[in-house]
């Protein structure tokens, strides 16, 4: 149909959404640079179809601390990396009552040192940090860093901060997920807006919904309520001839959406419209 149609229609693979942020690179890499309007969806279980799904912005740092080993009879030879990573966590946890609801900063030790008799030379930590807005999670990882130079300073160790690429919060547009909604509904599939106030992961589609409208609507492939995503279940789950229809009337379901666009300048306009009062204005000062 496309010959009849004026525009063009691309489909972009965007592997790594949650643990390499592959949209945020082909972003930066200018892959969205000639694209209008994005439009996904996303699989889920438990018989949740939902439309206009937020997200909250995140970000992974990982904090590698070097000190002086020594044997453990005689600590004060030593400089002790772990106590630095340590230190790290106790500010964390001195500083949560001044968070926002929203905000988020969880860690693990990923390396602690391999004897308890010796002082660890090196230890290392990573940390996931979340929050409402892409800009509120560059703050969160200012106060993180400011830990990191108080431990410095009272160890004595040095620390190198890894920083991942930020995941930024998601901006839904509402008229293309209404029009999802609408297109689902005529394949025999009933989708619901999400609850306002639940806590939501994160995904690179945020990146893309700043830069352009965007949708990244949900489609369960199982109404096991026990099956999570992410899990071994769940991969058996996606392998069922139950998971693989539901893909494809997905795919019905955004391949009629687009057609709506494509048709409708004045639908254009409408997203356009929305999508301009949706995005918060210190993302469009840089």
């Amino acid at each position: 149909m496309m010959a009849e149609l004026n525009g063009n229609v691309c489909l972009i693979g965007t592997p790594a959404e949650e643990g390499g942020a592959g949209k945020v690179k082909l972003l930066r890499n200018g892959a969205f640079d000639d694209v209008d309007f994005a439009l996904m969806m996303h699989p889920s279980s438990g018989g949740a179809n939902l439309v206009g799904r937020g997200g909250r912005a995140a970000c992974t740092l990982t904090i590698s601390f070097t000190g002086k080993g020594a044997h453990s009879s005689v600590p004060k030879n030593g400089i002790n990396a772990l106590s630095a990573v340590l230190h790290v966590f106790q500010q964390i946890d001195l500083l949560r009552p001044t968070f926002d609801p929203q905000d988020n900063i969880n860690g693990i030790i990923t390396n602690g040192g391999s004897a308890a008799n010796v002082i660890p030379a090196q230890a290392e930590c990573e940390f996931c940090v979340r929050a409402d807005t892409m800009k509120r999670t560059e703050e969160l990882i200012e106060i993180l860093k400011r830990c990191v130079e108080n431990a410095e300073k009272l160890t004595g160790a040095n620390a190198l901060i890894n920083l991942g690429d930020i995941y930024a919060e998601r901006y839904p547009n509402q008229p293309m997920c209404q029009a999802f909604k609408d297109n689902m509904e005529l394949i025999g599939i009933h989708m619901e807006w999400p609850d306002p106030k639940k806590q939501y992961g994160s995904s690179d589609i945020g990146n893309v919904s700043i830069k352009i409208p965007a949708i990244h609507d949900y489609l369960s492939i199982t109404d096991d309520k026990t099956i999570q995503g992410h899990t071994i279940e769940y991969a058996n789950a996606a392998g069922t001839l139950e998971a693989q229809e539901i893909c494809l009337k997905g795919a019905k379901g955004l391949a009629m959406t687009g057609y709506d666009i494509l048709v409708d300048p004045d639908f254009q306009k409408n997203i356009r419209t929305y999508h301009e009062k949706q995005i918060p204005i210190f993302y469009k000062e840089k």
